[in-house]
């Protein structure tokens, strides 16, 4: 797989994104949130996808990402992006960010830490993924930890430390 992480829920907010046959009916709604979903699943792990078809949410689908790195992609790569003739918006679900990960948070990216074993058995690196995650617990509050198996960035362990500079300074000194 692409990536591992360990965990810290992130909201992102789509859109503009649904259609009247959506409203009209349930399966082409449960169809669209599956679609949204896969979607944001090229970008990084995602543990649930919800839409809101009443009110002043309505047409928006919420999903929820393991990890704010995953998030960042995702909003990224598929903000403004034209779906079903509209333009969609895509962004951090403000509570999301404000609960789970402070504005403050800084990114930790170690290279080299990995091995061939890593990278050919997923129970090794989910071990070395929590090894990681532990001695950068030692350093501050992490958000998130995962591994990049694939890709330009291969072997590099990203580690999001949710309070800041200081707690990553401390970490990579």
């Amino acid at each position: 797989s692409g990536k591992v992480t360990s965990s810290t829920a992130i909201m992102v907010v789509f859109q503009n994104i649904l259609c009247d046959d959506d409203y009209d009916d349930d399966e082409a709604l449960e169809e669209s949130i599956e679609d949204i979903k896969g979607l944001a699943m090229q970008y990084g792990p995602v543990s649930d996808a919800t839409a809101v078809v009443t009110g002043s949410e309505k047409g928006n689908i919420y999903v929820t990402f393991n990890n704010l790195v995953a998030a960042r992609k995702a909003i990224e790569q598929l903000n403004g992006m034209v779906v079903g003739g509209s333009k969609i918006i895509v962004s951090l679900h403000d509570a999301s960010l404000q609960n789970n990960q402070p504005v403050g948070s800084v990114e930790v990216i170690l290279n080299n830490v990995l091995n061939e074993n890593d990278f050919e058995d997923e129970d090794c690196l989910n071990e070395s993924i929590e090894d990681i995650s532990n001695l950068a617990r030692k350093y501050g509050q992490v958000g998130s930890v995962y591994a990049e198996t694939s890709g330009d960035q291969s072997g590099m362990v990203h580690i999001e430390y949710v309070e800041g500079m200081t707690a990553a300074q401390q970490a990579v000194k």
